[in-house]
């Protein structure tokens, strides 16, 4: 039996003989914990006499006698090293890692072969496995198992050389993009083209066997599409008893996030039989919010609904009614706040007196996404709309988000992929979309399942960090506040507020307020216009809106054709600057504005692929994250003594219960 060895929380002390035990931080990671213990020890006086810090690792998703995912022990190893080191020298003062499993046997055995070998790649450029396993043999018998798990030891050692290092930090994301959509001359492919042909290759496959459930002939009428069925291994179990005729499946699936494990369930838009089925899927599983990633034409019978439309409450199958309690519409999103009530009508249930608490869930739906695009008209709204549930989600026990889509594969995959990357570039200022997006795959390979999804992820990605990211790069200083905290989300300015479309693909920059500009020196023909209807290109043409409210896209979901007055086809040109007298000056001073927003390298490189020497300025709104940079070696300086590492993988009995941090919380620093 495995009994836990440290305190339950940080505000307890765990104590063993003279030993005093406390946490000073932890941060939840989707596969892994890191915590910093201190262990001290008090002398006749109560006063400590000596202490120690403890780093401790403890990966959770990992069950005795299987195999977890390559990509996600690597970056465990990856977290690992960075912490103490790529080799401890013997001489060093940091004490030696200390690995255990439940039993001190296979688990233990494969990470142990894992990062040898890696550590031995590093240094001579060779892996010697088998070696390796005799020699882990001859110090204790049972080191690595069985043949799946030593399997397992080649395959991950074969990721790490064919996928590599796919990280890197933000600050670079100006470069990394630029040099990904470089061709290359011999296979012509570009490394977005590259490396997602790279995750198709390592998608797993599921067979019949693998998705019995789905496949039953009571459960076939409720999938939409029979080969997009889920693993009964990793989709979740509907618990809640609706009558004899139900069972316990849903078409859905659990996808991990960055920080929490089973984070999102995908699934698709509920059939006319199984709406039943889909409000018993969000309030078995305590979802926190829905959210709805299409807008199908009014009363669809393709596509029926499954939400009150109006303020009347609505019953859902025999079991569930819909109340509506309130709603919130904005540009391009809509919301509503449902409490879901449960009528309990099992007999055991009612003779045992068990009652069903009303939940409250939140129902997000982006209306900018048309039916048929792979991607929506405007990413500004999509980026938001990630951070209103974040938001949302703060306010509550942070549950599983409910990701629908028309068909439960498309725009779901993406949603899940920018999230966790954001999250990423959140904690650890680290921006990997490769490993995000094959996480994402890994129960359901159709998740991302086009090239044009894929490059998306990084525009998400790209524009998160231009608007909603306030940053330092130099000093990596974020600025104290939640996740989207400081928007203002009102209905009357929900849009004219937020910041403006820009991104890689080449979109119209536009003012947030073009008095900016005159601040000091003021243009004549400059002085009468209204900032919310014109906008000003890179050549110094100013330029009116034909619809109010609206983004147009220069080369993104819907590029206009090409002509001879230039890529601003779409707007009206109305006036235009003295080229020669005035746009160097106001060129500097858009120079200055925009030091204040993003650091010049970062935003040059997404005006426009080719260099130019005037620079527009895109609308500029703060958000604040409230999280401290991922510093590898900031908890072993100024330990008093030699400290040592613990490398925990899971036990069977004692897994750690997960943190109720969120993104709104201070991360642990490591």
């Amino acid at each position: 039996m495995c009994v836990q060895y440290w305190p339950p929380n940080k505000e307890k002390e765990e104590i063993y003989g003279d030993m005093h035990i406390t946490i000073q931080s932890e941060e939840e990671l989707a596969n892994f914990h890191i915590r910093t213990f201190r262990l001290f020890k008090l002398n006749k006086d109560n006063v400590v006499a000596e202490e120690r810090f403890l780093l401790q690792f403890h990966y959770t998703e990992w069950h005795s006698h299987t195999c977890p995912f390559s990509n996600a022990i690597l970056e465990f190893r990856r977290r690992v090293r960075a912490v103490v080191g790529t080799i401890i020298k013997a001489n060093s003062r940091i004490g030696p890692m200390l690995v255990h499993c439940n039993d001190g046997g296979g688990r233990s055995g494969v990470y142990l072969a894992i990062d040898a070998n890696m550590e031995l790649a590093e240094e001579e450029d060779s892996f010697h496995v088998f070696g390796y396993l005799k020699k882990l043999r001859q110090s204790r018998k049972g080191l690595i198992e069985n043949v799946d798990q030593y399997k397992f030891v080649y395959d991950t050692l074969e990721e790490f050389i064919i996928c590599g290092n796919s990280w890197f930090p933000v600050k670079e994301l100006s470069q990394r993009l630029k040099e990904k959509s470089l061709k290359d001359p011999l296979t012509k492919m570009n490394s977005y083209q590259r490396e997602y042909a790279q995750i198709c290759k390592q998608t797993p496959r599921f067979t019949i066997g693998d998705c019995a459930g789905g496949h039953r002939g009571d459960n076939r009428e409720k999938n939409r599409d029979v080969l997009c069925v889920p693993p009964d291994n990793f989709r979740p179990y509907l618990s809640s008893f609706q009558g004899n005729s139900f069972t316990d499946y849903i078409n859905a699936v659990f996808v991990d996030g960055y920080t929490k494990p089973r984070e999102y369930i995908v699934t698709e838009w509920p059939l006319q039989k199984t709406c039943g089925e889909f409000w018993s899927l969000v309030y078995d599983h305590e979802c926190a919010a829905v959210v709805v990633l299409c807008q199908p034409p009014h009363n669809s019978q393709q596509y029926p609904a499954f939400w009150p439309e109006g303020r009347h409450s609505k019953k859902y199958g025999p079991v569930f009614t819909i109340d509506h309690i309130s709603h919130q519409h904005y540009s391009n999103i809509k919301s509503w706040i449902f409490r879901i009530n449960k009528k309990v009508i099992s007999l055991t249930e009612l003779m045992a007196g068990v009652k069903a608490p009303p939940r409250t869930v939140q129902l997000f739906q982006l209306t900018c996404w048309p039916m048929g695009h792979k991607v929506p008209t405007s990413t500004n709204s999509l980026v938001e709309l990630m951070n209103m549930v974040e938001r949302w989600r703060q306010k509550t026990d942070y549950g599983p988000v409910c990701v629908v889509s028309p068909d439960g594969r498309s725009r779901a995959g993406v949603y899940c992929a920018a999230n966790a990357c954001i999250e990423q570039v959140i904690q650890h200022g680290e921006v990997d979309v490769f490993q995000a997006v094959k996480t994402v795959r890994r129960h359901r390979p159709q998740l991302v399942d086009n090239m044009t999804e894929y490059k998306y992820c990084y525009d998400l990605v790209l524009h998160y960090v231009l608007h909603y990211l306030n940053k330092d790069l130099k000093e990596k200083k974020f600025i104290e506040f939640g996740r989207g905290k400081s928007i203002p989300l009102t209905p009357e300015y929900s849009n004219s507020e937020l910041s403006k479309e820009l991104s890689n693909a080449g979109r119209v920059i536009v003012e947030k307020n073009i008095r900016k500009l005159q601040k000091g020196e003021s243009y004549d023909h400059c002085q009468s216009f209204d900032d919310k209807k014109f906008v000003i290109d890179k050549n110094g043409r100013i330029c009116e809106r034909k619809k109010k409210g609206r983004l147009y896209s220069l080369g993104g979901n819907d590029p206009p054709k090409r002509c001879t007055r230039g890529r601003l086809d779409r707007l009206k040109t109305v006036g235009t600057f003295d080229i020669t007298n005035e746009i160097s000056r106001l060129s500097q001073k858009t120079m200055n504005l925009n030091e204040r927003i993003i650091s010049t390298q970062l935003f040059a490189q997404t005006i426009d692929e080719t260099a130019t020497t005037t620079t527009s300025v895109g609308s500029s709104v703060g958000l604040s994250v409230g999280f401290v940079p991922f510093v590898a070696a900031a908890a072993t300086a100024g330990l008093a003594g030699p400290s040592g590492t613990t490398v925990m993988l899971p036990t069977d009995a004692t897994a750690c219960p997960p943190s109720s941090s969120g993104l709104g919380k201070q991360s642990a620093e490591t």
